[in-house]
């Protein structure tokens, strides 16, 4: 059968290591993993939105250039 409170010390070991070196590498995977979570929740945001103004300008020159022919 599982220990519980053993569970629990490994998962609180392994979100907040005891030793230095692993406490400084799972503080850069964090970072690394908020900074992609941030990009993607912008893309969400604002992709879709970026990609239409780039369409519509892509447009607009297609018709300046129609019309200048």
């Amino acid at each position: 059968m599982v220990d519980i409170k053993d569970s629990l010390a490994k998962l609180k070991d392994f979100i907040w290591p005891r030793e230095a070196a692993k406490k400084a590498q799972a503080k850069k995977h964090y970072k690394a993993i908020g900074l992609f979570v941030s990009t993607t929740a912008l893309l969400m945001r604002y992709g879709r939105f970026v990609a239409d103004q780039i369409y519509n300008q892509a447009m607009l020159d297609d018709a300046i250039r129609a019309g200048l022919s």
